[in-house]
């Protein structure tokens, strides 16, 4: 019984973790061109870092997302 108790507060806590990183992304509107493929990748990657307080950027269904961590 001990083990399905400490379970179940090791899924909270990993439910809590992956809420944080999902309101720490938001989908860049000022990035301009194609957001396919590596080189695509990189340029999202570069337009994100130079917002302060964004330090990384990928493309994710097509759209350029910035992070911040």
């Amino acid at each position: 019984m001990l083990l399905k108790k400490n379970n179940i507060v090791l899924l909270e806590i990993a439910d809590k973790a992956v809420v944080q990183i999902e309101a720490c992304e938001f989908s860049s509107q000022f990035f301009r061109g194609a957001c396919i493929g590596s080189s695509g990748n990189q340029e999202c990657d570069n337009h994100c870092r130079r917002v302060p307080g964004w330090y990384t950027g990928s493309c994710k269904n097509q759209n350029c997302v910035c992070a911040c961590s």
